[in-house]
């Protein structure tokens, strides 16, 4: 996937990436006063910051996540446009350490790969899925939202019991609702 997303033009995948944001506010609706955790997208990722600016002036309280120390959860702090941000050692951009925490109401989430069982194929490390198993245990994250280019749709995401589900993925063609197993 990593491949396939790194023969995008810049063109395209701004172009898709606003596309993706031009469904995002309409599927999250209501959107004033929702806290809403996003990412920030960096190299060959879906470009967020064009439509977390949107959805800030809508009226969302936005955090991006940071990462604490590995093997743990991270911490979604408050982000607005013009914060500055800080480079993380995995190259990630990040609101500064000192920024408000904010648990969220929505997790938008980063992907390598989705099915419509919910599976989502992350980066390897964890960090979303323990993320999001400690805000649903906490009333957190009540959705749970992938954002991709269409092509990273596959027929079945290997699952292990720790991952997390997600409740939709937005693409360029519009929101994908997944059809979770029971249990």
């Amino acid at each position: 996937m990593r491949e396939r997303r790194g023969r995008l033009s810049d063109e395209e995948r701004r172009c898709l990436s606003a596309r993706i944001g031009d469904s995002l506010p309409g599927f999250l609706a209501p959107v004033s006063g929702m806290a809403v955790s996003a990412f920030h997208g960096m190299d060959d990722e879906v470009d967020t910051i064009p439509w977390l600016a949107r959805l800030h002036e809508r009226g969302a309280r936005i955090a991006l996540p940071r990462v604490v120390r590995a093997r743990e959860p991270l911490a979604f702090l408050r982000w607005r446009p013009g914060d500055t941000l800080e480079r993380s050692r995995f190259g990630v951009l990040e609101p500064k350490a000192d920024s408000e925490l904010l648990d969220p109401d929505t997790v938008i989430a980063p992907l390598l790969a989705f099915d419509r069982q919910g599976g989502r194929l992350g980066y390897g490390g964890g960090f979303y899925d323990r993320t999001l198993e400690r805000l649903r245990r906490s009333g957190h994250a009540r959705r749970v939202v992938g954002v991709a280019f269409a092509f990273q749709e596959v027929p079945a995401v290997p699952m292990e019991a720790t991952d997390q589900r997600l409740d939709a993925v937005v693409t360029e063609t519009g929101p994908v609702l997944m059809n979770k197993p029971v249990g």
